[in-house]
């Protein structure tokens, strides 16, 4: 329960705190043509779900090591965090934003990920990362969207890895779910 509530409120606490005007990261999505909000609103919240995961997550690998393709995903997540918030700062065109998501999407999949089907398996998983990536992008322009699909998803496959028998893979998720929820 612990890495839970302590993804939970590094998220909670950190959105606050960079909502709050005090942060330097915060960074403000000023309305546009294709905004769905009137007011300025701020963008960097990614930034406090992701150390809220990385907390909870730090919880965990002292209790259970972590799993060899965790490490992969964790510097995968890193670096696509990385350009995100760059992305928040710059507005970085697609052309510069795509070839670091492919970059990631090549870190999973080295990183010992298991994949069906030989390299058809290789490249339909790198296209549905790369693809999910973009989605999430895309959605991060919707007020509470991203973080409540995570929320569901993360939640959702933790249960999976819980009736499946395997609750290390279902605490990982849901201290994903926790930081989502934290955030939101």
């Amino acid at each position: 329960m612990i890495p839970l509530l302590l993804a939970l409120a590094v998220a909670l606490l950190l959105t606050w705190w960079m909502a709050s005007g005090r942060s330097r990261l915060s960074i403000m999505d000023h309305p546009n043509e294709r905004s769905l909000h009137a007011q300025p609103v701020p963008r960097s919240g990614g930034v406090a779900i992701l150390l809220g995961i990385l907390a909870g997550w730090g919880w965990l690998s002292v209790e259970q090591g972590i799993p060899a393709p965790l490490l992969w995903i964790m510097w995968a997540a890193i670096l696509v965090a990385g350009i995100s918030l760059l992305d928040d700062l710059f507005e970085l065109p697609a052309w510069v934003r795509f070839p670091v998501h492919i970059l990631a999407a090549v870190l999973i999949l080295i990183g010992g990920v298991p994949l069906p089907c030989g390299w058809p398996g290789w490249v339909i998983t790198l296209f549905g990362i790369v693809w999910m990536l973009n989605l999430y992008n895309f959605m991060d322009g919707m007020d509470g969207f991203a973080g409540g699909m995570t929320l569901a998803g993360f939640a959702f496959l933790g249960v999976g890895g819980y009736i499946a028998g395997d609750l290390p893979y279902a605490w990982w998720c849901w201290v994903v779910a926790a930081a989502a929820f934290g955030f939101l």
